[in-house]
């Protein structure tokens, strides 16, 4: 969403949206999570999250929003906006324009996107070391237990098992959906 109102439309403060968007980039990734865990402890009355796995899932969105808006800027600006007028002039909503015409065209760098931010995620140790507590444990947290303990069968056990469950992940999304995503939303249908 972010994306189509940066590209898309004439929203005043879309530039600011913009660099909004893409200012975690220039944070490093530990002073996010020390502030979010600082936020989550002092507002854990109003918004329970700290000492739980969506306060993980909140500093990954933050650390990598940008990463995922500047791959769909690109897919966006290479959409001719002459397809979203066509799509008005035949009394489609906006909500009907994104759904039928915009994520169609872009279903392929969205999955792109999505697999990018994925891998840097499923690597990234500091933010969860950070707000890793007893009730939110997730694997690259496992995996530094392990090694930091001296267990290097089970730490290399487990680096084995998360190479090949991300290969075959990759493997299934890139070439098995990845394919049948260019094939479906073809705009010639001559692909």
């Amino acid at each position: 969403m972010i994306s189509w109102v940066v590209v898309r439309t004439d929203f005043r403060f879309r530039g600011f949206l913009d660099t909004l968007a893409f200012l975690p980039h220039a944070i490093p990734h530990i002073l996010l999570a020390v502030a979010l865990s600082y936020l989550g402890l002092v507002y854990r009355s109003f918004l329970p999250i700290y000492n739980t796995i969506w306060i993980i899932v909140l500093v990954q969105i933050i650390a990598y929003i940008a990463y995922g808006t500047r791959t769909l800027n690109s897919a966006m600006i290479q959409i001719h906006r002459e397809l979203e007028e066509a799509g008005r002039v035949s009394g489609a909503s906006a909500l009907t324009l994104i759904r039928r015409i915009i994520i169609p065209l872009v279903g392929p760098a969205i999955l792109n996107a999505w697999v990018w931010v994925m891998l840097l995620s499923y690597r990234e140790v500091t933010m969860a070391l950070t707000l890793q507590g007893p009730n939110n444990t997730v694997i690259s947290t496992l995996l530094w237990q392990f090694w930091s303990a001296g267990w290097v069968p089970l730490a290399s056990t487990l680096g084995v098992l998360i190479v090949l469950f991300t290969a075959g992940l990759v493997f299934i999304l890139r070439f098995l959906l990845g394919g049948r995503v260019g094939e479906r939303f073809s705009v010639t249908g001559d692909n």
